[in-house]
């Protein structure tokens, strides 16, 4: 298996430890970890989220295609993830990966994670909650 990291600024609300990870909605992985890091100078926090993928889960190229089994050649490629809702009763939420080549990759960990980090997509999810916190609840 693979260990990999996305950085989330937003809220992860709903993720949970042992949560599915998914390449457009095929399990690949699962979540094992989540923290929290606050800048001490700046109190800016971001939410680390681990990350397990099975190797060799992603291919390129079809079933006797080339096995990728470096997250850093899939993100060169346009590897992104988001946070996705996965039951709309329960509010749990999972990781969604996907290929959007010619995506700008914005790095959060600044080169200090020891393990390989996966950028952030902005999702359809952070945008309908933000919309939906400026609706007035009469």
């Amino acid at each position: 298996s693979l260990r990999a990291v996305v950085y989330f600024e937003g809220s992860v609300r709903g993720l949970y430890i042992g949560a599915p990870v998914t390449f457009r909605g095929v399990k690949v992985g699962e979540v094992d970890d989540i923290d929290i890091d606050v800048d001490p100078a700046t109190l800016a926090t971001r939410i680390p989220v681990g990350l397990t993928i099975r190797a060799g889960s992603i291919r390129i190229g079809g079933q006797e295609g080339k096995r990728l089994n470096s997250i850093p050649d899939l993100v060169q490629r346009g590897l992104r993830a988001r946070l996705v809702l996965q039951s709309v009763v329960t509010g749990q939420t999972g990781i969604d990966l996907d290929l959007k080549p010619g995506t700008p990759a914005r790095l959060l960990s600044r080169g200090r994670s020891r393990v390989p980090e996966i950028p952030a997509a902005r999702d359809r999810l952070d945008a309908l909650l933000e919309q939906l916190t400026t609706l007035p609840l009469n």
